[in-house]
């Protein structure tokens, strides 16, 4: 099984509805209900996604766009508030089998794409990496930038695992590469100059134990995780940072037992680290699930909480999927109901001065027994992205995905958060002057300094007369 991973977080026809469900108090409005701009069965449109500011992508592998197999990725743009079709993207190499779209991953106008079965010059599920970018001309606005390959690519390596890129850096994994021994695996990293890809590192665990390195990726700053197996689906996660253009192994993260799949997925932003650890056994049984959460100080990475189901149960598996946004971490369930389908239930936590603690769940809008929703998702700014491969809107596995509003849109300026900035903001902010506020950037912390005071009085007055609602 291959892992989506999102940096830190859409997509001629496709029907963009708002569609009417329980939901869970913390969700602002109704979700949004993305489908593919090609309906048709077995798509698995939702297997995969990525979420960056106002852009969107949904991976769906096994659409037979030109072949069984073959894949696509349809983009979505949000304007004024709402979600709607823009393109749909294909391998510019494309083979039966590759599925194209098993990976994503996003961050503004870059898009990257991994294929992880697809086959090359060096043989049968060598893998690659295609990357898009959004020029905004004309009617076709994603541009095909670029096709990735391993340096050293082989057959069943399984390039394009893993995927992750912020600004000109991206991050592939190939966890079955044999560098370090059989499936020991590695993680590649490129850079671009002036829209053009090159290799520049290739990471390698700091031991070898037919690990399968490289099975999820994930970058923010000068910081990289990637995740492995480590044998026996035990798993960790290495944390390399990057000083002067060199990267070099900053922690290694190594909670788990054998068999809880700890590090498959994970999600890194700024200081804060999550991994799911699906198949850790808890009070209620085996694979239960967990989540472990790490925050970066002074001593550098340390484990913070380890969170598990509000409603645990024995094959759960909470801890399938990941998501994670600035003071709140989504966490997946995918088996949830009495009979064991995979309908799928997300739990999200927030962050408070004693820690990470339960907040709300997230259900299908949809009923369904087994759409699988939470297969894949992603999280941006207050919107949270969330795949359900296996629903069946049209009679068939097309598959859906929903794009819930966590939080009210950001508004500079809006220290007391009623959507307007003007004097009860000025007065929010000599009300908290001098506080510490955690994380920075957050309520009337408007500066993004970490404490209430002139530069919070600043930021209201630039931003005067401003109405976001």
């Amino acid at each position: 099984m291959f892992i989506r991973v999102a940096v830190m977080a859409g997509w001629c026809s496709a029907a963009l509805s708002v569609t009417s469900g329980v939901v869970a108090g913390g969700v602002i409005g109704l979700p949004a209900r993305l489908m593919p701009s090609l309906p048709g069965e077995t798509q698995g449109f939702g297997a995969s996604v990525a979420l960056s500011g106002d852009f969107a992508a949904v991976g769906s592998p096994l659409a037979m766009d030109g072949g069984a197999g073959q894949g696509a990725v349809d983009l979505f743009r949000r304007d004024a508030g709402a979600w709607a079709f823009e393109q749909r993207v294909h391998s510019n190499a494309p083979v039966g089998g590759q599925q194209f779209g098993r990976v994503l991953a996003m961050d503004g106008t870059t898009l990257v794409v991994g294929s992880p079965f697809d086959t090359g010059p060096a043989g049968f599920t060598q893998g690659s990496v295609t990357v898009f970018v959004r020029t905004g001309g004309g009617g076709v606005p994603w541009q095909f930038q670029a096709r990735i390959l391993a340096p050293d690519a082989g057959a069943g390596h399984h390039f394009g695992a893993s995927a992750a890129v912020e600004g000109d850096t991206l991050i592939a994994g190939a966890p079955f590469n044999s560098s370090g021994g059989t499936s020991s695996g590695a993680a590649y990293i490129f850079t671009r100059v002036a829209g053009v890809w090159s290799f520049s590192t290739k990471l390698l665990a700091s031991d070898f134990f037919d690990e399968s390195f490289g099975t999820a990726a994930a970058i923010s700053g000068d910081r990289i995780v990637i995740g492995d197996d480590s044998g026996a689906d035990r798993g960790r996660a290495h944390v390399f940072r990057r000083v002067g253009g060199v990267w070099s192994q900053e922690a290694l993260l190594d909670p788990a037992m054998f068999g809880d799949a700890f590090s498959t997925p994970l999600c890194l932003k700024g200081d804060v680290l999550i991994a799911g650890a699906k198949l850790r056994r808890g009070p209620s049984g085996s694979a239960q699930g967990s989540a472990f959460i790490y925050e970066r100080g002074t001593g550098g990475w340390a484990l913070r909480n380890e969170v598990r189901s509000p409603t645990p149960a024995q094959g759960q598996q909470f801890g399938s999927a990941v998501a994670l946004d600035d003071g709140m971490v989504m966490v997946v369930s995918p088996f949830v109901n009495s009979s064991g389908s995979a309908r799928g239930v997300v739990h999200v936590y927030e962050r408070g001065e004693s820690g990470w603690s339960f907040s709300e769940s997230i259900t299908p809008p949809l009923p369904g027994e087994r759409e699988q929703f939470g297969s894949a998702c992603a999280a941006d700014d207050g919107v949270f992205l969330c795949g359900a491969p296996a629903q069946f809107p049209s009679g068939g596995s097309t598959g859906s995905a929903w794009v819930f509003q966590m939080r009210p849109p950001a508004c500079p300026g809006d220290a007391d958060g009623d959507g307007a900035v003007g004097l009860s903001d000025i007065a929010a902010v000599i009300q908290a002057w001098g506080q510490n506020v955690a994380p920075a950037g957050t309520g009337v912390d408007l500066d993004g300094s970490g404490d209430v005071g002139l530069g919070d009085i600043a930021a209201v007055v630039q931003a005067w007369g401003t109405a976001c609602l």
